[in-house]
């Protein structure tokens, strides 16, 4: 394991090289003949086996890897690699954050050393600590679940008392809902916060409005209205022309629906024609 030198040549520990320095390092040292190219997979064995080495300040430093960083997995609770670099403190070779565990909570999960019990709970429970996940999962059920209008208001109201940063707050919403976060809610209802499923109920300019909340298999919630509705794949079949993702009302029939889908295939085509001329 020749490679642990260059980890060791680490002045403190503000200096150890992230996992992608590390390969970088390791393959310039292969292509200029220093290393043999197996060199390459005792990196992963290194970090596997848990090998402590000792860096120049004389902190001892731990390899390792399977373990789950709160500080950057928004999307799924991923499995990270991280340097041990105290008793309980860690560095995550992603993120770069310097984290703790908390055994009462999980202990293969790292949380930022700021965050409170409450929150690596809520993240362990719900994959994030944002204010606005918290709101929803306060939801006893889907039908105490808030629009996204509501939902920007309190966060604003909550702000004003300092209880968050809005512009975060948003944006970590955002992000959240692009890319599926799952959250738990009162009754135990596990639910999934969609992008890019559009309400038919709704204008195109409207704010928000491929956002949805998952509730079943094909049941969401439209992000604005609440209004439950469900995808028609088949139906879509039949107006290839219409090529968004929408969610008709519940209580549309088939044929209400085939007649709304071939209107907007009329407006596409008027479109259309109207380009050419």
């Amino acid at each position: 394991m020749q490679f642990l030198e260059i980890l060791k040549r680490s002045k403190t520990v503000d200096s150890l090289p992230s996992l992608k320095s590390i390969y970088k390092k390791v393959n310039r040292k292969i292509t200029a003949g220093e290393y043999p190219e197996e060199e390459l997979t005792f990196i992963e064995e290194a970090f596997r086996e848990g090998v402590t080495l000792t860096i120049e300040d004389g902190t001892k430093v731990q390899l390792l890897k399977d373990l789950i960083c709160a500080g950057h997995s928004s999307l799924e609770k991923k499995e990270t690699y991280a340097y041990r670099i105290d008793e309980n403190k860690y560095r995550c070779l992603t993120c770069h954050r310097t984290l703790r565990k908390i055994e009462e909570v999980s202990e293969n999960i790292l949380f930022p050393l700021e965050w409170p019990v409450s929150d690596a709970e809520f993240f362990r429970d719900n994959t994030y600590p944002y204010t606005f996940a918290k709101i929803i999962a306060d939801a006893r059920d889907i039908s105490e679940l808030p629009s996204i209008p509501a939902l920007l208001e309190e966060l604003k109201k909550l702000e004003l008392l300092d209880e968050c940063n809005f512009d975060q707050e948003k944006k970590a919403l955002e992000n959240s809902w692009a890319e599926g976060m799952v959250i738990t809610i009162g009754d135990g209802t596990k639910v999934k916060l969609t992008f890019g499923k559009r309400c038919v109920l709704h204008r195109f300019n409207t704010p928000h409005i491929r956002y949805s909340y998952q509730v079943e298999d094909n049941g969401y919630l439209c992000g604005n209205c609440l209004e439950k509705g469900a995808e028609h794949p088949d139906m879509m079949a039949l107006h290839p022309q219409v090529e968004e993702e929408l969610l008709f009302p519940l209580d549309w029939t088939r044929s209400g629906i085939d007649i709304w889908l071939e209107n907007v295939e009329r407006r596409i085509e008027a479109i259309s024609e109207a380009k050419k001329h």
